[in-house]
């Protein structure tokens, strides 16, 4: 494994890590994680923080794939961590939408 590899997994780790670690802290009701305008018009913390905290941990999850994949394949690394992270903010999108009115409202 090349030097570029190797700095690609470390970073996909430690990303993946932060991700999982923030996603399990704002599932358990530790929305004040997430910036203030998000949650404005939130009246129902506990079912906004547990899908949130949800939604946090599939990009981890997504992160996680990317880097265990990339030694084997590149590109379906790449793909995997797209098409992750595109349904994670998607799913973000709809939560915020559901729970705050909208994403900056």
């Amino acid at each position: 494994m090349d030097t570029g590899s190797l700095i690609y997994l470390a970073v996909m780790l430690f990303s993946s890590v932060l991700f999982f670690i923030l996603g399990y802290f704002i599932y358990n009701g530790k929305t004040d994680l997430i910036h203030d305008y998000h949650q404005k018009n939130v009246t129902d913390f506990k079912g906004y923080g547990r899908k949130m905290g949800l939604a946090m941990i599939l990009l981890g999850i997504g992160l996680l794939l990317s880097a265990l994949l990339w030694p084997i394949d590149m590109r379906l690394s790449v793909a995997v961590l797209l098409i992750i992270m595109i349904a994670a903010f998607v799913w973000i999108y709809f939560i915020q939408k559901r729970y705050n009115g909208g994403v900056f409202s």
